[in-house]
Parts: C-alpha cells; structure tokens; sequence
C-alpha cells in the first residue's frame, strides 16, 4: 500500500465510490485567544474603531491600522474563530463568497493592478491576532511596501482610502 492511500487526507476511492471525499481529519486543537480579549471581537462590537470598507451579517471587513501598503484590507468572519482549521464550513463559505468582490474593490479603489490574499495560522506562521483574518494586500507597480515595512497613513488619508473601496463596492 502507498503512503497517500494511508493518509486521511487523501482518502483511498473505490470504484463504488468514486468521489467520496469526505475527510476524518479532526481539526488541530489550539489554544485560542478569548473572543472577550480578542481585538478584532471588539472592532466587531463597536468597542474599538475602524475604517469599515464592507459588512454584512457574517463578514466584516476594515482597513488595517499597520498597512502593508495603500488600501490593505482585513476581512474577518464576526463568529470568533482563532484559525482556519477551526472553522465552520459556513464560516468559510460566508467568507469565500465575499472575499472576491472585496479583493476587486480594494484594488480598484485604490488603482492597484494586483494584490496578495494572505492568511496566517498561528504564531509561528506570523499570526498575531488570533482571530480568522485574511488580508487583501494591493501590490503596485512601485515597490511601495516590498521592504517589510509598514507605512504610516493619516487618519484622513485612511478615511479617503476606505471611502474610495466603499465606492467600488
């Protein structure tokens, strides 16, 4: 028998069936930050301000504080949830069925031509808020925060930012 045919994640098919992919895989179990402590849960309930850019009843998302470059987007389930293999299929679904459109009016916004959708699992992944996140970083032709670096961007030029992904939406 083959390594793969022994994997759960890649589960042996038989010509009885074929496409049965279903997974017994049970989720990692971590640690995970308090939705009470969590930033983005207060963000959520208003404890905390942000640049929304996009809400509806399971999804937010807000221009990050630290960006990465002009326009970079957080998007966020409002359910807490510390990862992405602990997640709900309805939570990624909820997710994934707006994460399209956000990504297009976060460059359009902004008049970049690409961007990066990134999402972090767990501190040694580089995960510092433990709260499912996937951030829509625009790339332009400069190299406008290649460096590793964050940029420094006023509160009205942020306000400015956001209004204009608002208006792509």
């Amino acid at each position: 028998m083959s390594p793969i045919n022994d994997n759960p994640l890649f589960p042996r098919t038989t010509p009885e069936s074929p496409r049965n992919l279903s997974l017994n895989v049970k989720p990692i179990s971590v640690s995970s930050e308090d939705s009470k402590d969590c930033t983005f849960c207060k963000i959520i309930s208003g404890q905390l301000p942000c640049i929304k850019v996009f809400e509806n009843d399971e999804i937010l998302a807000f221009l990050d504080i630290a960006p990465i470059s002009r326009g970079h987007t957080l998007v966020i389930p409002k359910t807490h949830v510390s990862r992405l293999t602990l997640a709900s299929p309805s939570v990624m679904s909820s997710l994934g069925s707006v994460l399209p459109q956000i990504s297009n009016a976060v460059i359009q916004g902004v008049g970049a031509e690409d961007f990066n959708l990134l999402q972090n699992n767990g501190k040694i992944a580089g995960q510092v808020v433990f709260h499912l996140h996937f951030h829509i970083i625009p790339r332009f032709k400069e190299v406008e925060g290649r460096g590793g670096g964050r940029l420094r961007i006023s509160k009205e030029e942020s306000e400015k930012i956001g209004k204009g992904i608002r208006a792509k939406l």
